[in-house]
């Protein structure tokens, strides 16, 4: 059987393929974070590439914020 693991890209420790993080660090996202980032929908992929971005600029997971949706286009 194939292993599913993968590298959590906050603590660099494992994680379940297909899981944004590992358990601990998911822990640690405020709720709405979480929240947000559980959302399936057509812009799913733009929240995970928000969080990817904040991880990559150290954000602390406590402090990340994800907003559930993109703000409307100004006009």
């Amino acid at each position: 059987m194939p292993d599913t693991r993968t590298v959590c890209r906050s603590c660099q420790g494992t994680k379940l393929a297909r899981h944004y993080l590992c358990g601990d660090c998911w822990a640690q996202l405020p709720e709405p974070a979480r929240t947000a980032l559980n959302r399936r929908d057509n812009v799913a992929f733009r929240r995970l590439v928000d969080l990817h971005t904040q991880l990559r600029e150290g954000v602390p997971l406590h402090e990340i914020e994800v907003a559930p949706w993109p703000a409307r286009p100004s006009t």
